[in-house]
């Protein structure tokens, strides 16, 4: 299993409470440093649907996984990141002189906003049919088994 977490882990990993007390050669956050090869022929699940998500998943996949389910908690994937003006030399070179007010609003609707995961990497996975996008999936909790990993949503439970 792969975990990732997104803007959550800015500072370091975030790892949600369904973590705790699972074998740690059981899982990996998208930011260990990790040799995906160890995946050829097993059953993957990524957690996430942003950028993290969508290249951890397509690095299982070329390294021969059985297969990769990405359990994602939205409904449906964005397809227009609306952060991505942040970057805009504009924005990033007259941020300074903006109000307070008007960077809170900004940084508000950034933060509020579900940004897309890059098209080429979302293109990376879809290109294996070996794939599976199970959007609205939310994890509820795993458990350790002797084969692998039981993942709980509150659409069914995927086991391997």
């Amino acid at each position: 299993m792969v975990l990732a977490t997104g803007r959550d882990g800015l500072g370091g990993p975030a790892l949600p409470g369904f973590i705790e007390g699972l074998p740690r050669e059981r899982w990996a956050h998208s930011s260990d440093a990790y040799d995906y090869r160890t995946l050829a022929g097993k059953r993957v699940a990524v957690i996430g649907g942003g950028a993290s998500a969508m290249d951890s998943a397509a690095t299982a996949l070329e390294a021969r996984a059985a297969s990769v389910d990405l359990l994602i908690r939205r409904a449906d994937l964005p397809r227009v990141n609306k952060g991505k003006g942040a970057g805009n030399p504009g924005l990033t070179h007259g941020h300074h002189a903006l109000p307070d007010e008007w960077k809170w609003k900004i940084r508000h609707y950034i933060n509020a906003v579900q940004v897309s995961p890059p098209r080429g990497s979302t293109l990376r996975v879809s290109r294996h049919a070996n794939a599976r996008f199970n959007l609205g999936y939310p994890v509820s909790s795993v458990d350790s088994t002797p084969n692998g990993l039981a993942i709980h949503t509150p659409k069914g439970h995927l086991r391997g």
